[in-house]
């Protein structure tokens, strides 16, 4: 590998990869301007750019897509159980949303554009926003930001400056403010189990699980408007400590797949 991969360059790339998906965003657009709403076709181009911006990275790491992805098995018991963590985080993630919403609070127009994004008007739509929101979409992410970056730092710097630094571009990444701290959150259990678990399906699991859970929300009418609903505190107390249970499940079972999760 050239010299040692900063925390500087990791966000250099994320800038690149958010404004190489701007502008690709901003094409489909107008070349389809009646799908504004389809977050189908925007899945679709965010896939297309990020396997791009991979492809860019993998050149100029000097290395094999490979060997950057930590694409390494990893064990049935582990995916499922990243997948309930992450069907789990949604609750510590809604508060802290919450909490910024109260202070911040976004447009209820803004929040109604969004919920249509994903709200299916056919079973066979339904269907493909599931495959985009909660398949395809996490699995990109997953490979750009704890696959690639994740595993470029974690040859040169330890598990906590790399954890940090990958949340950091991950959660910026997304740009939205009011998003900072619980996508940063969740990025940060995303980072452990990348380091825990050595491989990077458990945390393709974890992710997509996480998205399912805020579509089986939108799918069941319980957000009209996109305002997610009222959480007891019972509700919220018992989700938060089912999610540090599944953390350490995962943890657990890990064993000695546990190390810095790079292919070997």
């Amino acid at each position: 590998m050239p010299a040692r991969f900063s925390p500087l360059l990791a966000l250099g790339w994320t800038v690149f990869a958010t404004v190489a998906l701007w502008f690709g965003l901003s094409a489909a657009l107008f070349a389809f301007p009646h799908a504004a709403q389809s977050i189908v076709l925007l899945g679709l181009v965010q896939v297309a750019v990020y396997a791009l911006v991979l492809g860019l990275f993998a050149a100029a790491q000097g290395a094999q897509l490979s060997e950057l992805l930590a694409l390494r098995r990893a064990s049935l018991w582990v995916c499922l159980a990243a997948a309930a963590l992450g069907f789990m985080l949604q609750i510590p993630a809604t508060l802290l949303s919450n909490a910024v919403e109260h202070f911040f609070p976004t447009p209820a127009a803004v929040l109604a554009e969004r919920a249509l994004r994903i709200t299916p008007q056919s079973t066979a739509q339904g269907v493909a926003i599931f495959l985009i929101v909660a398949g395809l979409g996490p699995c990109v992410e997953e490979f750009f930001f704890r696959g690639a970056l994740y595993g470029a730092l974690r040859r040169g710097y330890g598990a906590f400056v790399t954890a940090v630094s990958v949340s950091v571009c991950f959660a910026f990444g997304h740009v939205d403010l009011r998003l900072l701290l619980p996508l940063f959150a969740a990025a940060l259990v995303l980072a452990q189990v990348r380091e825990q678990t050595g491989s990077i399906w458990p945390g393709v699991a974890l992710h997509g699980a996480f998205n399912a859970a805020t579509l089986a929300v939108v799918f069941s009418g319980a957000a009209p408007g996109g305002k997610p609903p009222a959480m007891p505190i019972s509700v919220a107390a018992l989700g938060c400590l089912a999610t540090l249970a599944l953390g350490l499940l995962v943890r657990a079972l890990s064993g000695s797949n546990r190390g810095r999760g790079h292919v070997a």
